[in-house]
């Protein structure tokens, strides 16, 4: 297990392998297909070694949030939402448009032309 401090929130997409992440009373085991949102702060974050790990890190700065929420007050829904929870990780719901923008980045990594 290896401790882990993130200064900045972050998406992660599991291409393959697992890991788990442990805080204080609670843990997640994330998998191949798994998306999911990491609060800034600390962790423990175990991983495994029966399969290569694999994963794309999107980084999100905490401005980068506030801007979003801002600019989105139009688009949020008037039904009454539940109560936030205090979970620094947060499982995303993948579906096919996910999956399919997750794969077209993959080309970019092999690639000579550097971004």
């Amino acid at each position: 297990m290896q401790d882990l401090w993130s200064q900045q929130n972050y998406i992660q997409y599991i291409l393959s392998g697992k890991k788990a992440f442990h805080t204080p009373g609670r843990s997640w085991l994330v998998k191949a297909g798994d998306a999911f949102f990491v609060k800034k702060g600390a962790t423990i974050v175990e991983k495994f070694f029966e399969d290569p790990l694999c994963i794309m890190t999107f980084f999100i700065p905490d401005p980068y949030l506030q801007s979003f929420i801002r600019e989105s007050r139009s688009v949020r829904t008037n039904f009454p939402l539940p109560e936030p929870r205090n979970e620094l990780l947060i499982p995303l719901r993948v579906n096919s448009i996910m999956t399919a923008y997750f794969d077209s980045l993959i080309p970019y990594f092999y690639s000579d032309t550097k971004p």
